[in-house]
């Protein structure tokens, strides 16, 4: 049982002081450390998109530069004044489908805020009126945590 003589000679070793490890929880514990240091290691780095607007005819259309990321100020205005008011030549066009998934569902916290924006609703009022909707079966249980199960990925 490696898990368990892990967790005894760890505990041995801290003193006393219980230290769990695990087959599961040892590599699930190393990836939440390794993507911390990630981001705790990430380091902002400025660029500078350019953007670009063509026309033929009556038609126009933005497109962004697409080679590497610009990081020098001075660079990207010096291949903005060279490609301005130029002429150029459509080399290749890609075209793609993309599908931009729906957004989660509400819970009560959600609409609440939404509906003190918009309406100026209390919460107290908000949580009257989806319970009202959900007795008349126009919206589900209203106090139902969502979006936890929405984001899991079942594979």
């Amino acid at each position: 049982m490696v898990g368990l003589s892990s967790t005894r000679a760890l505990t041995l070793a801290a003193g006393g002081e219980i230290i769990h490890a695990g087959r599961f929880q040892t590599p699930v514990l190393a990836y939440v450390y390794d993507r911390e240091r990630e981001r705790s290691n990430f380091k902002k780095i400025k660029y500078y998109p350019l953007l670009a607007t063509f026309s033929q005819g009556t038609e126009k259309y933005q497109g962004y530069f697409v080679g590497d990321r610009i990081v020098n100020l001075a660079e990207a205005k010096l291949i903005s004044e060279k490609v301005n008011m130029q002429s150029g030549k459509i080399n290749s066009i890609k075209e793609e489908k993309k599908q931009t998934p729906p957004p989660l569902l509400m819970d009560l916290t959600d609409v609440s805020r939404i509906a003190n924006q918009k309406f100026g609703n209390t919460a107290f009022r908000t949580l009257e009126i989806i319970q009202d909707l959900y007795l008349k079966k126009f919206v589900t249980y209203p106090r139902r945590v969502q979006d936890i199960f929405l984001q899991m990925k079942f594979y």
